[in-house]
Formats: C-alpha cells, sequence, structure tokens
C-alpha cells in the first residue's frame, strides 16, 4: 500500500501506468510524448549502462554488436529466442564464442539474460544445458 501511494504521489500515475514507463524521474514528464520518452529511455538509462557498466570495464571488440544484441533481446522480450536464431537475426555477428561473451555481459550488467531448456527429465536436462552451452562456444 506504501508503495502505491508514493507512486500517485510523485507521478500522479495509477499503478499500470508506473509499471509501464518506470518511475524514472527525468522520463515521466515525457510519458505524453512517446518518441520522446523512448528516446530519453535509450540515451540516459540504456546507453549509459552499456557505456559504463560494460565497455568501460570489459573488453569488446565490437560494441555495435553488442548495442545490437541488446535490442534484440529487447524486442523478442518475454518470447522464446533461440542462440541460433539470434545468430541469424544479427547480421555480421562473428562467431558464437563472441555472441556469447556479449550475452554474459549482458547478463553481468543485468540488461538481459538468456535460460536454459527446461526438462523434467534429468538426463534431458543435462543434455540440452550441454547442447546449449556447447553451441554458444563454451
Amino acid at each position: 500500500m506504501g508503495q502505491k501511494l508514493r507512486q500517485r504521489d510523485a507521478f500522479g500515475w495509477d499503478l499500470d501506468t508506473y509499471i509501464y514507463y518506470g518511475g524514472y524521474p527525468g522520463a515521466a514528464p515525457l510519458i505524453t510524448e512517446r518518441e520522446r520518452w523512448a528516446r530519453y529511455v535509450i540515451d540516459s538509462l540504456v546507453e549509459t549502462t552499456i557505456s559504463r557498466d560494460i565497455l568501460r570495464m570489459s573488453r569488446v571488440d565490437k560494441p555495435a554488436l553488442l548495442r545490437r544484441m541488446f535490442m534484440l533481446g529487447c524486442d523478442y522480450s518475454g518470447q522464446i529466442l533461440s542462440f541460433q536464431k539470434m545468430l541469424g537475426q544479427l547480421h555480421d555477428a562473428g562467431n558464437t564464442t563472441t555472441l556469447s561473451h556479449y550475452l554474459d555481459l549482458l547478463t553481468g550488467a543485468g540488461m538481459v539474460t538468456g535460460l536454459s531448456k527446461y526438462s523434467g527429465n534429468k538426463i534431458r536436462k543435462i543434455t540440452s544445458w550441454v547442447s546449449d552451452y556447447t553451441s554458444r562456444g563454451l
């Protein structure tokens, strides 16, 4: 209840609006202009995280590929995207080792993560995990 009151007091939003747009004070006045709001979120939040948390702390030979990989993850948010399909979508992606490394960097920054296949059968689960990670070059 306390959180609901705070968001209403701070932004005058209902819970659905708050969840959709997030509680970023700098972006709040821009929600009526969708394109400006999206540009602000990308430039101020996403790009800052990629630049400061990833590019300055890790070796990234293809920063444009890392950014495209993040955007692809956003485009498929909440959907299943196989590693092979991701490789096909990212033109000039290089090898699976590079993509795997970039996915690990994005995971470490809390931006995008990959999941192993699930199976109730322990043998299948192990096989899926091994095949998933070997296909990623690990």
